[in-house]
């Protein structure tokens, strides 16, 4: 989704706006994407979400599943509308996003200069500018409080699945489905085990519910019945 992430720089960029846009062919080739805690309840209805295991041995994390092969977006059109309910809130982010720099990590304001979006010249009505006298404008205020909001509650989602891991609740799993009358298969994904879940210890399953964690648990396994959905949308 993200082709060229530039550091946002006051100097730099201190005449740049942002562009309005309604338009999510930037998601148009992603078929999976990080979901967080609160979000689950959302997406359940519209699509399954799965756990997938991270290539550079960083564990797993959610997703929602969105196209059913590799390169492919069912809730994004060709003229480039989202089509689904619930937009996820690191869709709805772009083109910004936090990122870690230098020794310390410290989080750095970027934007994907590919997207068309920020630009030094406003000729589209409704742009608004990034920053005012060399400070952040209202407009980037909002968008650092939403991405600071995002990195807070992935933080939590990251100790929601860790602890998941730690009591071995994640199984894989093949999500098989027919498509135009072809039998595929999806593999590499992981939910949560109903039987393991389901004999937890008392204080263990307790501890989850104090933390939040009951309702995307379920929200997750009532989510795996909308493969069936992400067909039926494939096909209209």
């Amino acid at each position: 989704m993200f082709r060229n992430l530039t550091a946002l720089n006051s100097e730099v960029h201190q005449n740049f706006c942002l562009q309005p846009s309604q338009s999510f062919h930037f998601a148009a080739d992603t078929h999976l994407i990080k979901v967080m805690l609160p979000e689950f309840v959302q997406v359940s209805p519209q699509a399954p979400i799965l756990f997938i295991e991270q290539s550079n041995d960083e564990g797993f994390i959610p997703v929602m599943l969105m196209g059913l092969n590799h390169g492919e977006n069912i809730f994004v059109n060709n003229h480039g509308d989202w089509i689904g309910g619930y937009i996820p809130a690191l869709i709805r982010r772009y083109p910004f996003s936090l990122v870690k720099s230098g020794d310390d990590n410290k989080l750095v304001v970027c934007f994907d200069e590919s997207s068309g979006r920020l630009s030094a010249t406003s000729q589209d009505e409704g742009a608004q500018a990034l920053f005012i006298d060399g400070q952040p404008s209202d407009t980037l205020i909002s968008v650092q409080n939403f991405l600071g909001e995002i990195n807070i509650i992935e933080s939590n989602t990251d100790s929601f699945v860790a602890d998941l891991v730690a009591k071995n609740l994640l199984k894989p799993i093949d999500i098989n489905y027919n498509e135009s009358e072809s039998n595929k298969t999806i593999r590499g994904a992981f939910v949560i085990n109903e039987e393991r879940l389901n004999n937890l210890p008392n204080e263990t399953f307790i501890d989850f519910k104090n933390k939040g964690y009951l309702v995307a648990i379920y929200a997750h396994l009532i989510s795996l019945q909308a493969v069936s959905k992400l067909i039926n949308k494939k096909e209209t």
